[in-house]
């Protein structure tokens, strides 16, 4: 009798135990099943004019759920490790790690997408006169037909004109600083500053190396976000380094941008936000509604987008 009672609990403690695994399987399953929400963080020019696309309606807001994240490229590395995330990016960082969808059937190449944004340079007012003649070397470059050119072949230009020289001897000035959007950072590093530099070197005289190494460098990049880049403009552009900075954003000037105005904040690009999902993933386009209803945690399964 003892022996049949002992098999009974060791049975009743099986059961219950492949239960358990049971639902933490099943739970697991759910949680792994559901859409993988991925947004920027607070500041960044592409989370505002992402949310500014989608046009929520008031008290509507984004999934409480959902990853944020403070770089394009950690958005890319993340989605690109989930086939049921989905995210957000500058198109200029697109890799084939992740995949664009079409949006109301448009592609992100295409002049009718629906989530745009600008790239604006700016410089502070109170110091644009006093910029050094190296910074405004390269402000010039960034307004002139030949930086625009430059521009071109890494993404749409804003068609802003003007006459650029470079100067037979390299102008007074120490390192310029750029500071401001992530989104920017690629096409800064990537496309307009090896072409500035290797212009610069051929005018005047020396090795590339000897612009990007070393005491005479001439640019120093620490691009985080937009808001960061143009507080710049009231806070560090106003110290030690506000004759030799220029900021950026992914997005329209806001009022806490304050400090860059006018003649002096200059659309250089045009840009678009591209939805990105794990090249798994068999949808191909979706319409801003559906977006819309991804991103705020109304549809939270892929079976569920029509």
């Amino acid at each position: 009798m003892k022996k049949r009672t002992t098999f009974k609990i060791l049975m009743l403690a099986l059961v219950l135990a492949i239960s358990a695994v049971t639902a933490v399987l099943f739970t697991g399953c759910v949680e792994q099943d559901g859409i993988h929400v991925i947004i920027r963080q607070d500041g960044s020019g592409t989370r505002v004019e992402f949310d500014n696309a989608l046009n929520l309606a008031e008290g509507q807001e984004m999934y409480e759920g959902a990853q944020e994240i403070t770089s394009n490229g950690t958005v890319i590395t993340t989605v690109a490790g989930n086939p049921n995330a989905i995210g957000y990016i500058s198109y200029n960082t697109l890799n084939d790690t992740v995949r664009a969808v079409n949006i109301n059937g448009f592609a992100p190449s295409h002049a009718s997408f629906p989530i745009s944004r600008p790239f604006i340079a700016g410089v502070n007012d109170a110091q644009y006169d006093n910029l050094q003649p190296l910074t405004r070397l390269f402000w010039s470059f960034l307004n002139s037909t030949q930086g625009q050119t430059v521009i071109a072949t890494g993404i749409t230009p804003a068609g802003v004109t003007g006459d650029f020289t470079m100067p037979a001897t390299r102008p007074e000035g120490d390192i310029i600083n750029l500071r401001g959007s992530s989104s920017v950072a690629p096409l800064m590093t990537g496309t307009v500053i090896p072409a500035f530099i290797a212009l610069a070197a051929t005018t005047w005289g020396v090795t590339v190396a000897s612009l990007t190494e070393g005491s005479n460098a001439l640019f120093n990049v620490n691009m985080a976000s937009s808001s960061a880049g143009f507080r710049a403009a009231v806070g560090v552009l106003n110290t030690d380094i506000a004759t030799n900075a220029i900021a950026f954003s992914s997005a329209e000037l806001t009022a806490e941008m304050i400090g860059v105005s006018g003649q002096n904040a200059v659309t250089i690009a045009l840009d678009v936000v591209a939805v990105v999902v794990h090249p798994s993933n068999d949808i191909t386009n979706l319409t801003l509604a559906q977006v819309r209803d991804i991103f705020t945690g109304s549809v939270r399964y892929w079976g569920d987008v029509a």
